[in-house]
């Protein structure tokens, strides 16, 4: 079944929204759609797997994928009337500036799509980067991701190697394994140090670890992958291949072009050119590319193995 231009607005709508409850008339108005339009929507959209079979939550990477190598081929650009002298871009649907001016972020995607439907856009690189970062930090903010010093204090508590501040090592909110893994994946992105302790808190939880309700929670972060790699990378360091089996039903939904691991990583020339240079194999396995070299988690983990 053939997506339709409304199909992508619904769908950039669910991410502005996350996992705040909506009721499909509220959801209707905001889009300026009717309730019939919006529900045909969700189901052409669950019936290609952009959803999951409740039909309210997203699938973000193969969102993703769509947005960023299909959309300008079956939602092209196409320049409407005259403002003045200059051509205008015609929405991707009729009620998109209507839903827009709603919603701030969803003007934002709104924006960034539109750059990319434009197929002769110079900048499509840099628009790809933009785009897939405020889609994973903006679903994930608004699906409940724990404070930061919450998740911090609970991998301390785990034997993650971690220097806490003070007002960090006060944080009295207890999480359970999975759920500080998981918040951990998410929040890996963009701290370094927390890329190069995870390894050892697989490694020391790995006979304890519900690695079912792992991926479930993972799933609810969209770090299906995140979780892969980790997985694979830890039984890499520690030769446990337990842990690099159980990283295979995820391999199918890497992605098809090399993504950056940190999402604050500079992306100039030279940059780029190290981090194609240092990326460890098992995460290029994962569709990764990352300025932190294989020794440098072997390095840790090794100093840390035998004291968490």
């Amino acid at each position: 079944m053939a997506l339709k231009p409304q199909d992508i607005l619904v769908l950039l709508k669910l991410v502005t929204t996350g996992n705040e409850p909506w009721r499909l008339s509220d959801l209707a108005d905001s889009l300026g759609m009717s309730t019939s339009e919006v529900l045909q929507s969700l189901r052409r959209c669950r019936r290609v797997h952009l959803l999951e079979s409740n039909k309210r939550t997203l699938r973000i990477e193969p969102l993703l994928e769509l947005l960023i190598h299909s959309l300008k081929y079956f939602f092209p650009g196409q320049m409407g009337g005259q403002w003045g002298k200059s051509s205008v871009l015609k929405p991707l649907y009729r009620s998109a500036p209507f839903a827009a001016n709603k919603d701030p972020d969803l003007k934002t995607l709104l924006d960034l799509v539109d750059l990319l439907r434009c197929e002769n856009s110079y900048q499509s690189e840099k628009i790809i980067i933009e785009l897939r970062s405020f889609i994973n930090q903006s679903y994930n903010q608004r699906c409940m991701l724990p404070d930061e010093k919450v998740v911090l204090a609970n991998l301390s508590d785990l034997g993650a190697p971690l220097v806490l501040s003070s007002e960090t090592a006060a944080t009295h909110f207890t999480l359970s394994k999975e759920e500080t893994i998981a918040a951990a994946l998410s929040l890996s992105h963009r701290n370094p140090t927390l890329a190069r302790v995870l390894p050892l808190v697989f490694f020391k939880h790995k006979e304890e670890l519900n690695f079912w309700r792992l991926r479930r929670l993972s799933e609810n972060f969209h770090e299906e992958i995140t979780l892969g790699f980790f997985l694979d990378l830890t039984a890499e360091l520690s030769g446990n291949r337990r842990l690099s089996h159980l990283s295979k039903p995820l391999k199918k939904m890497r992605p098809q072009k090399m993504i950056p691991f940190f999402i604050n990583e500079n992306q100039g020339k030279y940059a780029t050119l190290l981090a194609t240079s240092k990326t460890p194999l098992v995460a290029k396995n994962w569709g990764f590319q990352m300025n932190m070299d294989l020794s440098t988690f072997q390095s840790h983990f090794d100093k840390f193995r035998n004291v968490i």
